[in-house]
């Protein structure tokens, strides 16, 4: 979905290329071929162990207008806000996803939360 966002659809055919070219290169003839492989390494969620992150504003980042109002729409769960010069980014709405930081590394970094 992010892909999408940040490419349009035109991501959609460049993943089925490179899906196709990594069956080949492993020698197998359809998607069908590997489905199931991973089942013996599939885990109940809650056994995961996430590495929790969320977005955070950098230091010293010169806020352009336009990269922050796409990273706004971009933004699912509408955790970025821009208001009287103030760039800010609500914590409680952040799902750590990057979206943010795809769209304008010069403004936004991942951080680990605890």
């Amino acid at each position: 979905g992010s892909s999408i966002l940040l490419s349009d659809y035109k991501v959609i055919g460049e993943m089925v290329s490179e899906i196709e070219n990594w069956l080949l290169q492993h020698q197998y003839k359809t998607l069908s071929s590997i489905r199931g492989a991973a089942l013996n390494t599939i885990h109940a969620y809650e056994d995961l162990h996430f590495c929790k992150r969320k977005g955070h504003i950098k230091e010293h980042a010169a806020v352009l207008h336009e990269t922050v109002e796409k990273c706004m729409e971009a933004c699912l769960n509408g955790a970025i806000s821009y208001s009287n010069d103030t760039l800010s980014i609500n914590e409680e709405h952040c799902n750590g996803c990057g979206v943010c930081m795809m769209l304008a590394p010069e403004l936004f970094e991942m951080k680990k939360v605890k």
